[in-house]
């Protein structure tokens, strides 16, 4: 066991050092053109960050205290919902009976109560999450006011990103901080009218969205579906594939309706898009995404669709992902592949087998290299 915890801070060390170089070369292209317009370094930052996956941190604004909030907050969130469907599937037996179902209730009615109001309280607990300032209930109520609907629940996140967001099954609405620090009033209405468009979805829609989000739900269900034979497993695989295209497509609709609904009650022709460009700009989010499977259109297309002309050509998509993700994807399947094997002849592997690898070392292990992941483009810039 003692052997087995010296992996903890060499895969740490690794890990970083791996990630730090990777980040660092990838990165190049985005830096050399700090001179350029913003869509063209949104555009050349975006393979970076979806390599690293969640590399927002070379946004020059964050400070090492937030940063640091925000990675412990964001991987709490993923293994409170993506973290309990592994759990749960560990946990599932391997014939279906009273155990599975029980078992897969409990994961339902979490992930249920996720949607209906536990979110909001674990963005509470960790003090990210405050009642609204009065500017902010002064606009939301005269954008409601003024589109005839009853004035929401309210909340501000406090988080460098420029966001907002509905909960359509709550009926609340949240802006985050940095959305305020960038946007006039007037805008931040426009924003609240698109919001808003989302909340007066119909309860079909609700219910859609709410069964869209649990499209990995069915793979808790992998362990006794493998014991009925392999109809059981495609079964599961066609429904988790279906259950994601079809969310991205209703989505993607609810998107373009509520931007029409946020069109239709600006208080001025153009503010719309406006504070869109804004956020897109002030969060490096490309003008046109990778492909059209995303959930919202791209800027560019929402632009036109608001009825302003961009004053700048329509720009190139970006990369989808960068040469790391390949490079450090063919050396993970390779050990991957050799850890099966037994291979014993990995580096640091020597000495493994007389070691009890107890699951807590392995998560720690895993934590530690998820957030070295993000920490080191901290360093980057």
């Amino acid at each position: 066991m003692n052997r087995c915890l010296l992996f903890v801070p060499i895969n740490f060390l690794v890990a970083g050092i791996l990630t730090f170089c990777v980040n660092s070369l990838t990165a190049n292209p985005w830096r050399k053109a700090a001179a350029a317009h913003w869509t063209e370094r949104a555009r050349l930052l975006w393979p970076v960050r979806t390599s690293g996956a969640v590399n927002i941190w070379l946004i020059p604004r964050f400070t090492f205290g937030r940063w640091l909030r925000l990675v412990a907050m964001t991987w709490s969130i993923r293994a409170g919902s993506l973290g309990v469907l592994v759990l749960s599937a560990l946990l599932m037996p391997d014939e279906f009976g009273l155990a599975s179902v029980v078992v897969g209730g409990s994961v339902l009615a979490y992930l249920l109560a996720l949607h209906f109001g536990l979110y909001l309280r674990f963005l509470r607990w960790w003090k990210v999450l405050v009642l609204p300032d009065r500017r902010l209930r002064s606009v939301v109520a005269r954008t409601a006011q003024r589109m005839g609907l009853r004035e929401p629940g309210t909340w501000l996140l406090d988080a460098p990103l420029a966001q907002a967001f509905a909960l359509p099954a709550t009926g609340e609405l949240m802006f985050s901080s940095r959305l305020l620090d960038i946007l006039t009033d007037d805008e931040i209405s426009a924003v609240c009218a698109h919001e808003m468009g989302h909340l007066t979805e119909s309860k079909s829609v609700l219910a859609g969205r709410i069964a869209g989000s649990m499209a990995l739900y069915p793979l808790i269900f992998l362990r006794p579906a493998a014991k009925s034979g392999p109809l059981a497993i495609c079964a599961i695989g066609v429904l988790v594939v279906l259950s994601a295209m079809l969310n991205r497509k209703l989505s993607r609709r609810m998107e373009t309706r509520a931007d029409k609904i946020a069109t239709e009650n600006q208080v001025e022709q153009g503010l719309f898009a406006g504070a869109l460009e804004k956020l897109y700009c002030d969060n490096l989010i490309p003008a046109v995404s990778t492909g059209k499977r995303k959930a919202h259109p791209h800027l560019y297309d929402r632009m036109l669709a608001a009825g302003i002309q961009p004053d700048y050509p329509r720009p190139a998509k970006p990369q989808s992902m960068r040469w790391s993700v390949f490079l450090i994807s063919i050396a993970l399947g390779v050990l991957i592949g050799r850890e099966l094997r037994g291979d014993q002849t990995l580096p640091l592997h020597a000495g493994r087998e007389n070691c009890d690898y107890c699951p807590i070392v392995c998560a720690v292990v895993w934590l530690f290299e998820a957030c070295i992941s993000q920490l080191s483009p901290c360093f980057t810039k």
